[in-house]
């Protein structure tokens, strides 16, 4: 089995952190930025927890879908993913974004695999995060 292994954002979508676009959909940018800027490289479960306990629980999320659903490909995407099929590589995204965008690539482009941060939508809101 030939494997390649991609990240998502900036490498098959054209944005470069969509954590940073369910900010901006959520109206939690600032703090969001704030929060990781104290947290990231000390305390990477106080950030999961103050964001997504603190900032969004509770959160109506229909923004947030709307973006995951209309977030455009690199323009060789779609056509390097046909490629690789075509020569029976099997191929995996492994990101730190959310899973409901990787499953949306997964399907759309046939990717046989992703490791993706999962949110937890109860309803119309998040609850949490896995």
């Amino acid at each position: 089995m030939q494997l390649i292994c991609f990240d998502m954002d900036g490498v098959i979508l054209k944005t470069t952190n969509s954590w940073s676009l369910v900010h901006k959909a959520l109206g939690t940018e600032k703090l969001g930025e704030e929060l990781t800027e104290n947290y990231l490289k000390t305390d990477y479960d106080r950030l999961v927890k103050e964001v997504v306990y603190g900032l969004w629980l509770n959160k109506e999320i229909t923004k947030v879908l709307q973006i995951f659903n209309n977030l455009e490909y690199m323009p060789y995407a779609p056509e390097l993913f046909a490629e690789l099929k075509k020569r029976n590589y099997t191929t995996v995204i492994i990101t730190s974004g959310p899973n409901q965008l990787a499953e949306r690539v997964q399907k759309e482009l046939k990717i046989e695999y992703i490791f993706a941060n999962k949110l937890i939508f109860v309803a119309i809101s998040i609850f949490s995060l896995k």
